[in-house]
């Protein structure tokens, strides 16, 4: 799947998802039009994220021999979130991905890509947030961004070097979401993240830049 078909894919799953919810809330005004102290106080978040990971790119490659892949993996992780009053907020975020690496000849496109074991990809950033309070009965659904950094690890077989090695890199991350609330302290959560790290290559001897993506499901509870 080319990395247009999996960005229109990840759209298109978070607005199928999240345009129901927007319809629900028709349906609870109770939970929509909260008291108004509850929706300008501030307030911590915990939530357990379970989802997809999806490289955009190559992990490493040589147009003359090889190219590497991280598979796309299931993800799992969690999150603590403090938004203050104004909608601003803060977030430490952890997520874990037990992907498989291939390599794929390139001198030969119609060779099938051979298994390189495991490729363990796992992040911590802190993020800087802004969600939205939106009025009347939309506001069942809050909707935010968000732009951070941290560390990315990704952890290799051994068979893998030299074409991949582990590798401890620096991290960009963004991303945006919506909280669906179901009750006083509980909600629903969809996350959708792009990652952006460098990745030395010790078989070409050069750095590459990686682009992975998350869409992540969570249950999240709120607390003042």
């Amino acid at each position: 799947m080319n990395r247009l078909v999996r960005s229109a894919t990840f759209l298109w799953v978070w607005v199928g998802l999240t345009a129901p919810a927007l319809a629900l809330s028709q349906d609870f005004p109770e939970l929509a039009e909260r008291d108004e102290r509850e929706r300008t106080r501030s307030v911590g978040v915990i939530t357990g994220y379970f989802g997809v990971m999806a490289p955009l790119a190559n992990l490493t490659e040589d147009p003359e021999s090889f190219s590497t892949d991280v598979s796309v993996s299931i993800a799992f992780g969690g999150e603590f979130d403090f938004f203050f009053k104004s909608g601003f907020g803060v977030g430490l975020f952890g997520l874990y991905a037990p992907a498989k690496l291939t390599i794929s000849p390139e001198d030969v496109p119609s060779a099938a890509p051979i298994d390189l074991g495991d490729a363990k990809w796992s992040t911590i950033t802190a993020n800087l947030m802004y969600r939205v309070d939106l009025k009347g009965p939309a506001g069942m659904v809050e909707p935010y961004v968000l732009v951070g950094g941290g560390i990315r690890n990704l952890n290799v077989d051994p068979i893998a070097s030299p074409q991949a090695t582990d590798s401890t890199n620096g991290i960009f991350d963004f991303g945006f979401g919506a909280f669906t609330i179901i009750s006083e302290h509980w909600a629903i959560r969809i996350d959708l993240r792009g990652y952006i790290s460098p990745f030395n290559v010790e078989a070409t001897e050069n750095t590459r830049t990686q682009f992975d993506t998350t869409i992540l499901f969570g249950i999240s509870y709120g607390f003042p």
